[in-house]
């Protein structure tokens, strides 16, 4: 138990700890040191009799220059507890508010929790449940939670490499955090429905390219495994629109879906719960030719008869075919050499 004294110390043991820069209000001093001493009973047990003003702007000027929130200062220990951080948010009308504050740094909660507790995946989807949209936002240097995240998963990557599997614990514990910031940036419901991570990862275009080789690499299994709306990670990747022709992101991204047909190429012939294959999500979403349409038709020619195209076309379309696709395309639709 930690005991206050009403000056600017607080005593712990018989140890006296002297106040820096700390706040002009009593209430806000004994919240801010509560919170760096891990005293998370006394915290809780104060929370109630404080204004909701004082209980976000805590730390402000005991912060130093960072200018952290009370969230920013407890989620920067690797020992406070899931229930510490339902009871701050529980102690405000606008949680949402709370957990998408920013230091100086333009840092939100999630930004520190993702830095000094990444492993902590209880504590990371109490956050972006409350407001998934943090999930997106940058720091001074423009990083995203779930930069920071894979900056951790990599540097794990080559402990378990290099020094006899220490970390594989924490590598999985990494990835179950990783899965969470997908699932949520994924949906705009506080509570998302369950996908497997592969899909979660795939799903967002603008998620790290290198996250999502990683992912392809730790759960290729799961390319044959279907998500609740029948989508195979091939049919995620199909329906994400491309940037601009001719970018560096256009071209990773049509490598990154040769890549999955060539390690699931019967991933081509299947259907979703819609009852379409890849190929026919990718046109929907306006994929063009050069985008992937071409690779898809090439793994399942018989995937035409799913198009629908106006017969026009079918000319255009058989002109620009390689020769063993146009067999394929005439053995599932003969009625269009008559």
């Amino acid at each position: 138990m930690v005991r206050w004294n009403e000056e600017d110390t607080v005593i712990d043991n018989n140890t006296s700890i002297e106040v820096v820069q700390a706040p002009q209000n009593v209430e806000a001093r004994k919240l801010f040191h509560f919170a760096k001493m891990n005293a998370w009973d006394d915290l809780i047990g104060c929370l109630p009799s404080y204004s909701e003003d004082t209980i976000r702007h805590a730390c402000d000027e005991a912060a130093g220059d960072e200018k952290a929130s009370l969230l920013h200062v407890v989620l920067s220990s690797d020992s406070v507890p899931v229930h510490v951080i339902r009871a701050i948010l529980d102690s405000t009308g606008n949680p949402a508010s709370m957990v998408s504050e920013t230091n100086v740094l333009k840092q939100t909660p999630l930004h520190t929790a993702v830095h000094f507790i990444p492993e902590r995946a209880d504590i990371i989807e109490c956050l972006v449940r409350v407001a998934p949209a943090i999930i997106g936002y940058r720091d001074h240097l423009n990083l995203r939670p779930i930069d920071i995240l894979l900056q951790k998963i990599i540097m794990t990557e080559e402990v378990v490499k290099y020094v006899n599997n220490t970390g594989v614990a924490l590598l999985d514990e990494l990835w179950e955090t990783a899965s969470i910031l997908a699932r949520y940036a994924n949906s705009k419901k506080s509570q998302p429905q369950f996908q497997p991570t592969l899909h979660s990862c795939l799903r967002i275009f603008d998620f790290p390219f290198a996250l999502k080789e990683r992912a392809l690499k730790r759960y290729y299994q799961q390319l044959t495994v279907v998500d609740a709306t029948g989508d195979l990670p091939l049919h995620v990747i199909a329906r994400q629109t491309p940037p601009a022709e001719g970018g560096v992101d256009e071209d990773y991204e049509l490598d990154f879906l040769n890549r999955v047909l060539t390690l699931c190429p019967a991933a081509a012939a299947q259907w979703n719960n819609e009852h379409h294959t890849p190929l026919y999500v990718a046109i929907k979403s306006g994929r063009k030719w050069s985008s992937g349409v071409r690779r898809l038709l090439d793994a399942n020619p018989a995937a035409i008869g799913n198009v629908q195209l106006p017969r026009a076309l079918f000319p255009y379309l058989l002109a620009r075919l390689k020769p063993s696709t146009l067999y394929g395309v005439i053995v599932a639709q003969p009625e269009l050499l008559r």
